[in-house]
């Protein structure tokens, strides 16, 4: 059994409605299935450039590598390559090792996620998006945004953040102090953030 998503069960349906259940789903393909996929990609893209609505629009479609079998990097459009990209997809939507390998239907999960598994550029962003922010000026544009080109420089103003923070540490163990509690001391403080230095 091969687990499929519904919508593509129900387009499925239609295709199967005159067969009967022991017949196979897809039985009259043609023997040569890379020259048949070849020929629909040319075909696409040659409906695809005509579908243009201006002679820009048609040009800038000509010079796209959108639907050719093979692009500029020497990528290939073949069915090996669509089985790359079901498994990329698959482990980009958060699956885990063992369901991408099951559905891969892979005896091994490291051919699974070292061979078919490609990072793509923004789901290694979206992974580093995810992480915490520890950068003590990330709530403070102003600071932020000074480039060292102008009066105030990243360092001074990370200098300024970090004194104002001892200062209200001291406030605060002032009145801890006070209050019979214990100051905070300074590798606890040290914990709420990490700054990369330059």
């Amino acid at each position: 059994m091969q687990p499929i998503r519904q919508d593509l069960a129900g387009v499925l349906r239609i295709w199967l409605a005159d067969r009967a259940d022991s017949e196979r789903v897809f039985g009259s393909l043609p023997r040569v299935l890379a020259r048949t996929l070849r020929k629909d990609l040319d075909a696409a893209r040659a409906a695809w450039i005509a579908a243009a609505s201006t002679k820009d629009e048609r040009e800038a479609r000509e010079k796209s590598q959108f639907l050719c079998y093979v692009d500029d990097d020497g990528r290939i459009a073949d069915f090996h390559s669509l089985r790359h990209t079901y498994i990329s997809r698959i482990v980009a939507g958060g699956a885990s090792v063992r369901t991408a390998q099951e559905l891969a239907r892979h005896s091994d999960p490291r051919l699974t996620i070292g061979r078919y598994a490609h990072a793509q550029l923004h789901s290694l962003t979206s992974a580093l998006d995810a992480l915490p922010n520890c950068h003590p000026l990330a709530a403070e544009p102003a600071q932020v945004g000074a480039t060292g080109t102008d009066d105030s420089h990243p360092r001074s103003a990370w200098r300024s953040a970090q004194e104002a923070k001892r200062r209200q540490a001291l406030r605060m163990g002032a009145t801890k102090k006070r209050s019979g509690r214990a100051a905070p001391t300074r590798s606890t403080l040290a914990l709420t953030c990490c700054p990369l230095r330059t």
